[in-house]
């Protein structure tokens, strides 16, 4: 929407956003022509981010490991009462627990929902690498605090790789061994993005040797997931 197709609407009298990604809108025109530029944020975008800001807490916390030390109550030793003076700190002694604060996360499809996970990654002061097909003017990288990287980069910094990329033929499978084998060891894998654009093989063979410390996924390779599916295994 630039000035010419706001100069040639007669008649209009609103330019109205679906979704957070105003910068295709001139609006110093829609300024100066006295027209009002508003955005709609999308719910259902910022429902799948707080999933995802989700996946990679419970991934950070170990929260499928340490959810379950409550379930073997009684074999942790002998029981006192918690008082002013007394409390029993990781009395499961729980190994690797971690947080978000300061991480890099590297968002591979940069849309809609990658602008919302954006937005509340500011709230843990994380480093956000970016990777679309088309790059972001600078100022909506300066307003959104994100930075511009190729997938290798993101591969070789990202602490918390995310993944939004939609099914194509040119994403098929593409988070396979050797994208694995270029990222940093250890780092998580959250993913949101196409079912089809995650190698299940390959992924579980990276959390079995210590590539990847950790992956949270919400949509699979089939779906209902099959029942041999090498995640499952896993889980």
């Amino acid at each position: 929407v630039d000035a010419e197709m706001i100069a040639a609407g007669k008649r209009l009298g609103l330019i109205q956003r679906l979704g957070r990604q105003t910068w295709d809108i001139d609006t110093r025109a829609a300024q100066l022509a006295g027209i009002p530029v508003c955005c709609l944020p999308i719910p259902g975008c910022q429902l799948v981010a707080e999933h995802m800001l989700m996946q990679a807490l419970a991934l950070a916390k170990r929260l499928r490991e340490v959810s379950r030390v409550a379930e073997e109550a009684g074999a942790w030793g002998q029981p006192k009462e918690c008082t002013e003076d007394y409390f029993v700190y990781n009395w499961s002694e729980r190994k690797g627990v971690g947080g978000l604060f300061g991480k890099t996360f590297g968002i591979l499809g940069f849309g809609e929902i990658g602008l919302e996970l954006a937005r509340r990654l500011r709230a843990f002061d994380c480093r956000v690498l970016y990777n679309k097909r088309q790059r972001l003017p600078e100022s909506a990288e300066a307003a959104y605090e994100i930075e511009y990287a190729s997938q290798a980069q993101i591969q070789a910094e990202a602490d918390v790789i995310v993944n939004l990329l939609p099914d194509f033929p040119e994403t098929h499978r593409l988070l396979n061994a050797g994208f694995y084998a270029g990222c940093k060891r250890g780092a998580f894998m959250v993913h949101a993005g196409g079912g089809t654009t995650v190698d299940a093989q390959a992924t579980a063979a990276a959390l079995r040797s210590g590539q990847l410390g950790g992956a949270a996924l919400d949509t699979f390779n089939w779906e209902p997931i099959r029942a041999d599916d090498p995640l499952v295994r896993l889980a």
